[in-house]
């Protein structure tokens, strides 16, 4: 069995819960091949499956390891390519999948000086971000020439990167997926009438504070209305002022962060799902997000803006309600509409069966597993 290692720069050492397609990858992955995960920023590394560090962060060696950086006037980073060129070879890595851009670009080295292929996942902020672009784009031209394969989660990412990199003919695009067994008991869950659900970070590229402002509107229109925010971030107390400025104490309701058990229960049940997302002031945007692909599948009437990967897989009129950033009249209308019965009834049933044929994340995941077969293959037939 052919040996994998999937890298992901992470300040906390840990793949977040919230980030289900990784815990995804990594498990098809294993399904396939002998996979060690490294999780952490360079230098801080750790090995997932074994719960040790990559390299030993107790006092004695790290003086160590900076006492060699001032010695041989190197970085961390050159110092944690050396070190996990030796990890490459000692544990016959035949292929590494980098999760981020930032990811790909700290291993690229390596991969590079072993002739090990690479494999690039961008997912979102890393691909759009304009000072990350502005920071890494000579890291990220040299990645592209090094990798076998860059994957996008949407078309207008995979424009994106061949705008401000190139490589055109090396840039895959392939969305993440969902967990089809999430509909397995969709039938016979009752829906609420007139609720309206959004499931994300409290951030501005999700701009919640828009969507609450569009929903003043709906309520005066629907007085018994609800909209339940399940998420955290930056922008809750900008949340909370906005639901008192608007007196919607009664009918907009802020959760926190749910499990994923409990978010796919209020999906279930309820009418409607809102993405707002928007192009954030620093360029930010979303890649293809998998909550839609859940709420489609759960057969909500899912009303999200013409943006990022949303476009791919939703129908306006027919899938789902689209509308244009920033235009919250007319969210207002398609999310009143939505709970009044004045759009298509067939578009939940639409959703979910779009959603079962085309997202499921066996099938974005056995696509993933095939690009890593033929980068193997293709390394190890040339040797």
């Amino acid at each position: 069995m052919y040996n994998v290692v999937v890298v992901l720069n992470a300040d906390g050492r840990s793949i977040s819960k919230s980030e289900t397609f990784i815990h995804s990858h990594i498990d098809s992955l294993r399904n396939e091949f002998n996979v060690t995960t490294l999780v952490g920023n360079p230098g801080q590394r750790k090995i997932l499956e074994e719960g040790k560090d990559f390299q030993s962060l107790r006092f004695i060696p790290r003086a160590i390891r900076k006492l060699l950086r001032l010695l041989h006037r190197t970085t961390i980073r050159q110092q944690d390519n050396a070190a996990l060129g030796k990890f490459f070879k000692k544990r016959n890595i035949h292929c590494c999948f980098a999760e981020y851009g930032m990811s790909g670009v700290g291993v690229m080295e390596v991969c590079r000086r072993l002739n090990t292929p690479l494999l690039v996942h961008f997912h979102g902020y890393d691909a759009y971000r304009n000072d990350l672009l502005k920071k890494y784009r000579r890291d990220y031209y040299e990645m592209f020439q090094v990798a076998e394969g860059i994957i996008a989660v949407s078309k207008d990412m995979k424009g994106k990167l061949e705008r401000e990199v190139g490589f055109a003919e090396k840039i895959i695009h392939s969305s993440c997926g969902f967990n089809p067994s999430i509909v397995n008991n969709s039938e016979t869950l009752s829906k609420q009438p007139n609720t309206v659900t959004f499931v994300g970070r409290l951030t501005p590229k999700k701009d919640p504070v828009g969507l609450i402002r569009a929903f003043a509107a709906v309520v005066s229109k629907i007085p018994e209305a609800q909209l339940t925010i399940i998420g955290d971030g930056e922008l809750r107390s900008h949340c909370e002022k906005t639901i008192l400025e608007l007196d919607l104490q009664e009918n907009v309701t802020l959760l926190g962060w749910k499990g994923h058990d409990e978010v796919l229960g209020i999906l279930g049940q309820s009418t409607a799902f809102v993405m707002n997302s928007v192009t954030a002031k620093n360029g930010d945007k979303e890649g293809t997000p998998v909550a839609i692909m859940e709420a489609m599948a759960l057969k909500n009437i899912v009303i999200a803006t013409q943006h990022g990967g949303i476009v791919d897989i939703i129908e306006d009129g027919r899938s789902g309600l689209l509308y244009p950033e920033f235009d919250y009249e007319l969210l207002s209308h398609k999310m009143i509409a939505a709970l009044s019965g004045a759009c298509d009834p067939a578009i939940p049933d639409n959703a979910r069966q779009y959603a079962i044929s085309n997202l499921s994340a066996s099938l974005k995941n056995q696509f993933l597993n095939t690009l890593v077969w033929q980068s193997i293959e293709k390394s190890t037939s040339s040797l």
